[in-house]
């Protein structure tokens, strides 16, 4: 835990944790991928010390890094408060620690000991970065997309906006049709955008855009969110279903689901 806490304040001494992290905006996906940065970065140089300290090599054995992660991801009755928490809960926790490990790991290998402040000059865009190191060292960019726009006609009050990122969209999925379903599906995640509105009547309006790679994952995505809908809500009722566009109602109100070549957009509340 020293170990840990002292490779912070060297990081700090060169980098400004805080503005580092304050350089995404909170709570979005870049924010999430800095934090994974600074964690996993500290995560990998307290386990490359402990094993210095039992005579093997100044880095993170294999064996040492997928132990940390069974560790970190424990559940059941040993630890009932983290066990019973939702997926999104859990997986927030743990993501700086178990993928930014992981992503340290990968960047020492490939980068050596010029990857300590390289990734801190250039850090990654999102966790779509994280979670595939390749994406991050091809430098293969997160381009932002446009975010979705409500229903003209009445006086809209914002009260929420920011990204989705890759892990958010497999949390979202994961949660309703599978954990593992959810990563795979996420894979193919190209960018997100959501906006948490108000209508005059105080009525909320949830609204989301997710790229993807292809028509036939954004197609795939739109099936995929009706199930996310019917866990989420008590009653469903699906009055228009095709190819492109889905409608009908739920327990926020009306629903739409537009699909626009790669692009979804949902709207909840209407």
């Amino acid at each position: 835990a020293l170990a840990h806490e002292l490779a912070h304040a060297l990081a700090d001494q060169k980098n400004n944790l805080k503005k580092f992290i304050a350089r995404g905006n909170p709570g979005d996906d870049e924010s999430t991928a800095r934090q994974a940065v600074m964690e996993g970065q500290a995560t990998w140089l307290s386990l490359a010390y402990l094993s210095r300290r039992f005579g093997g090599p100044p880095e993170v054995p294999p064996q040492m890094l997928a132990q940390f992660n069974d560790l970190t991801g424990a559940s059941g009755g040993d630890y009932p408060v983290y066990t019973m928490a939702p997926l999104y809960v859990r997986e927030s926790l743990t993501f700086p620690y178990n993928e930014g490990l992981r992503f340290a790991d990968e960047s020492y290998r490939k980068l050596g000991k010029n990857s300590f402040s390289e990734v801190f000059a250039r850090p990654p865009q999102g966790t779509q970065h994280v979670l595939h190191p390749a994406s991050y060292f091809e430098g293969r960019t997160i381009a932002p997309i446009a975010p979705p726009q409500p229903p003209s006609g009445a006086k809209w009050k914002l009260l929420a906006d920011g990204d989705i990122g890759e892990q958010d969209t497999a949390l979202i999925l994961g949660t309703h049709i599978g954990e593992d379903t959810g990563k795979q599906f996420a894979i193919h995640w190209k960018g997100g955008q959501y906006r948490l509105m108000e209508s005059p009547s105080k009525k909320p309006l949830l609204m989301h855009a997710i790229e993807w790679d292809s028509q036939e994952s954004a197609r795939g995505y739109a099936e995929a969110y009706l199930k996310v809908m019917r866990g989420k809500w008590k009653s469903l009722a699906i009055s228009e279903r095709g190819d492109a566009h889905y409608a009908g109602t739920g327990d926020s109100g009306k629903f739409e689901i537009a699909v626009t070549g790669k692009r979804v957009e949902i709207r909840e509340g209407l």
